[in-house]
């Protein structure tokens, strides 16, 4: 989680600001296909073990955390080798451990104060709050949610799997329609397909229906995540982007406590496990009304 900070405020010295859109989806959409591409291989070792020389599926599904660690690091490397670090303040480097601490902490202090005085970018903050909090809870009360409806297990995987190969292509065209309609018109149109997400799953009862959902998440999912990053890449000071993105990434990683909070509250005033998802068109709503208030550049 950690390392998505500095992957992250690599976008603003890897291209130039007219490029963050479609650098940004296009990291996205290689990340949906690779994900899906092991994800197939992890799913094989589960179903399959004697295939790859398992006793059995939970020693499949064990060995499956050894190739997402070798995964990472073989597709870490062009990054290490290719990518040049920002020219970094020799002042800075001089520096021991616990001044560069103080320093951060300090700096955390100006950083909010920031955001609170630049309008534009205090509101994406907090429409990018609301909305990738339900983003969040879509994915990770999915699972959950297709048990309570008694779906089998074989189901759930194979809407995941969905999931990512829609979220392959679609995060690509996102950005490709956001250099014509601009990124957030797109990011709005991505929040308008989460709200039929919701509503449709309030109402089904069959697994095609689940497949049907995974569909529209996955033609959602990436558009939002890659063009939230790059509409806030062109917000931010581009000095500063290493904080400003700090603060991004932890928004995201928080932002999932609120959604689940509100489902397991609905759940206490609804009979029906169906319904509790409907109180994320709250988070919906809101995140889009404050987007609407951020100003961005005419395409």
């Amino acid at each position: 989680s950690a390392s998505c900070i500095f992957y992250d405020s690599l976008l603003v010295s890897v291209t130039t600001s007219d490029k963050y859109d479609m650098v940004s989806a296009s990291g996205y959409s290689a990340g949906y296909l690779g994900g899906g591409l092991l994800f197939i291989i992890n799913i094989l070792m589960y179903q399959n073990p004697s295939w790859f020389g398992f006793s059995s599926g939970s020693v499949g599904v064990r060995f499956s955390f050894l190739t997402v660690a070798v995964w990472w690091f073989i597709f870490t490397l062009p990054l290490m080798k290719n990518v040049e670090e920002p020219a970094i303040d020799e002042l800075v480097l001089q520096k021991n451990f616990f001044s560069l601490m103080k320093d951060a902490i300090s700096e955390i202090k100006h950083t909010f104060m920031d955001i609170f005085r630049q309008k534009n970018i205090f509101y994406f903050v907090v429409a990018y709050w609301f909305y990738i909090d339900g983003v969040g809870t879509v994915i990770s009360m999915a699972v959950d949610f297709g048990m309570s409806l008694g779906f089998a297990a074989g189901d759930l995987i194979k809407a995941l799997l969905v999931t990512q190969f829609v979220g392959f292509p679609a995060a690509y065209l996102a950005g490709k329609f956001s250099q014509k309609y601009g990124n957030r018109n797109i990011i709005l149109f991505c929040l308008g397909l989460y709200v039929i997400v919701v509503i449709g799953a309030s109402m089904m009862t069959l697994p095609w229906h689940f497949y049907l959902m995974a569909g529209f998440i996955g033609l959602s999912q990436g558009g939002v995540q890659a063009l939230s990053r790059s509409l806030y890449a062109q917000l931010i000071p581009v000095e500063k982007s290493g904080e400003y993105f700090g603060l991004f990434n932890l928004l995201g990683k928080f932002a999932a406590v609120l959604g689940p909070v509100l489902m397991s509250m609905s759940a206490r005033f609804s009979s029906s496990p169906q319904k509790t998802i409907l109180i994320l068109l709250i988070l919906f709503i809101c995140g889009a009304y404050f987007l609407c208030q951020v100003k961005t550049k005419a395409v």
